[in-house]
Order: structure tokens, then C-alpha cells, then sequence
């Protein structure tokens, strides 16, 4: 399992991406049947494949491709709160040079990963393995070709209609939640007490700033009003700077 943290995600204190993708090594193929009845033994009745429930609404079909190969599923993850953090993920899994960047290159320095790689190992059918995000690349690339220590499993298959051979289409779907955020250059906080009581208040919230290496400084802010007593009608802004 992936674990992805959605709690962290949702309240903004972590940025997790999570990537799938296969790397193919070859294909099986079947090639195509010049007669369907080429399919079945000379015993198999027509009485017999309606009992299996095939019928108009339900031609037989017959797997003509299986791809063998691996299924890598990824999970990146950072604290970071940097607008960059996509730009370093992608580099990170396609290898693209950030030696230029010294923001990107301290979010890859200081962020994870954790893969489930089904195939692509002799010894274990599953691998799962953690690490830091700059080790990636090497981790992708160390089982990309197929050789006796990294031979391929069946990760996809081809399916076509037994009457024609023409490709049958099976869809599916699935539900997944997306966290998206949005910059803005500033911001404020309107405060309006007007109800019938003595109301305090206690407000804060940090700021993300970089030092010229690109390390990330966060640095915690307090309202200067706080847990002061305000009669109604009372009224204030506190203004947000943008890296808030």
C-alpha cells in the first residue's frame, strides 16, 4: 500500500503526487483465427457455450496480445510548501538535469519516495522500496530492461471478438480525490465581532521564505491582539503577505 497521507494533504502541511506506469518489455501475440470455430475442440456443443452464458449480448471473446513487463506504482511526497514542488517531481522521475535550480534541487534533496513494483524481479513477484527522491532515477532505471534477473510478468492484455476479430472494449471506472491549491499574492483576515459578549481572539500563521541556498525557512507569526478582550462592535484586517 501507498499510504497516501489525505489528512496531511487536506490541511496543507504535505504535497504527495502518485504516479503508475508500465514498462514494457514485449508482447505475445495470437494471431488471428481464420474461422472462429478454429477456437474450439471438435466435443464443445453449441448447447454447452449457451449454458456459459454466450449470446448475442455476450459474444465469446479470446485474448489475442499479453504485455509482459512491470507496474510501477509511485508516491512522492514533501513538506514543502513551494509552488515548484510538480516541477521537481517531474524531474525527478524523468531524470531531467536541476543543477541550475537551487530551489528544485533542495525540494528533490528533502523529499521521499516509496514505490510497489509488481514484476521486473526474479526473487520477489512484489517490491516495495522507500528512499529519497534523488534515488529514483537510478531505482527506475536499475529494472527498465528485461534480462534473467528482471524478466517480465503479465501486466496488460488484448482482448478482440471471437465473430470478427475486432477489438473488444471493456470500460471501467474509478473514483480518486484530487487536492488542488491555489497562490495568491497577498491576502487578509477580516475579523467583525458583533454579538453580545466579550470575545478573544487568538490568530497565527506562518510564512515561507528561502534562504540563499534555497532551504526552506518557515517562521511563525502571532496577531499582536491576541487573547485581548474586544467589546462589540469591534472591526480589523490582518494583512497576509503571499508567501503566507
Amino acid at each position: 500500500s501507498l499510504n497516501v497521507n489525505f489528512g496531511a494533504i487536506s490541511e496543507g502541511k504535505m504535497q504527495e503526487e502518485v504516479i503508475s506506469f508500465k514498462q514494457i518489455y514485449y508482447n505475445v501475440n495470437v494471431n488471428e483465427p481464420t474461422r472462429p470455430s478454429r477456437f474450439f475442440g471438435k466435443a464443445v456443443t453449441k448447447e454447452q457455450l449457451q449454458a456459459l452464458g454466450v449470446n448475442a449480448e455476450n459474444p465469446p471473446a479470446y485474448i489475442s496480445s499479453v504485455a509482459y513487463g512491470r507496474q510501477v506504482y509511485l508516491k512522492l511526497s514533501t513538506n514543502s510548501h513551494s509552488t515548484k514542488v510538480k516541477a521537481a517531481f517531474d524531474a525527478a522521475v524523468s531524470g531531467k538535469s536541476v543543477s541550475g535550480d537551487v530551489e528544485l534541487t533542495n525540494i528533490i534533496k528533502n523529499s521521499s519516495f516509496k514505490a510497489v513494483i509488481y514484476g521486473g524481479s526474479a526473487k520477489d513477484e512484489v517490491q516495495i522500496i522507500d528512499g529519497n527522491l534523488g534515488d529514483l532515477r537510478d531505482i527506475l532505471k536499475k529494472g527498465a530492461t528485461f534480462n534473467r534477473e528482471t524478466p517480465g510478468v503479465p501486466i496488460a492484455y488484448t482482448t478482440n471478438f471471437l465473430k470478427d476479430n475486432e477489438l473488444a472494449v471493456i470500460k471501467n471506472n474509478s473514483e480518486y480525490i484530487e487536492t488542488t491549491s491555489k497562490a495568491y499574492t497577498d491576502g487578509k483576515i477580516n475579523i467583525d465581532h458583533s454579538g453580545g459578549y466579550v470575545a478573544q481572539f487568538n490568530i497565527s500563521w506562518d510564512e515561507i521564505n528561502y534562504d540563499p541556498e534555497g532551504n526552506e525557512i518557515v517562521q511563525h507569526k502571532n496577531w499582536s491582539e491576541n487573547n485581548k478582550s474586544k467589546l462589540a462592535h469591534f472591526t480589523s484586517s490582518i494583512y497576509l503577505p503571499g508567501n503566507a
